[in-house]
């Protein structure tokens, strides 16, 4: 799932924006954000081969997909996700419909709101979340699918370990 050019310009302009947000005093910063090339030709002074090339790009595709991935990674986030396709939901209603801890919510809601899965509109004092992409419904119908059709195998599963368990991987 090799990224669009608009869809980088897009990652690159919320990353922009996001950072910009973010007040000096904040020790904490965005990760780097590896976006794969859109062009063919090997940057000049590097002497790079075309295949190593576009192996670096399948790579940097291949972690861009994998933080996608990531962001839906969690179970709250997926419930949040599954509520806001409801409708709009300020936090204190989301708060109130998972029944979390308001500063667990807000950080969960941060992050998608971070990866482009939900955005905002101020209304007065009150901050309102929505579901940005309609597809977002479409992923989830199809996970869900695909869990019902492998919930054995994912059950079973030695390398994933259950959310709870202390050894496991995210």
């Amino acid at each position: 799932m090799a990224a669009t050019a608009q869809q980088v310009e897009s990652v690159e302009q919320r990353q922009q924006v996001a950072t910009a947000a973010v007040p000096l005093r904040s020790a904490r910063r965005a990760p780097a954000l590896r976006v794969p090339r859109t062009s063919g030709a090997a940057p000049k002074g590097r002497g790079q081969s075309r295949p190593r090339l576009q192996a670096r790009e399948a790579v940097a595709a291949a972690e861009l997909d994998a933080r996608f991935f990531r962001g839906l990674g969690d179970p709250t986030r997926l419930r949040i996700l599954q509520l806001l396709l409801e409708g709009e939901r300020s936090v204190s209603e989301i708060v109130a419909a998972l029944g979390g801890l308001q500063g667990r919510i807000s950080s969960h809601l941060m992050c998608l709101r971070w990866c482009g899965y939900v955005t905002t509109r101020r209304e007065g004092r009150w901050i309102y979340y929505s579901v940005t992409d309609p597809r977002v419904r479409e992923i989830l119908r199809l996970a869900q699918s695909m869990r019902r059709d492998h919930a054995e195998s994912l059950a079973a599963c030695a390398v994933i370990e259950a959310p709870n368990e202390p050894d496991a991987v995210s």
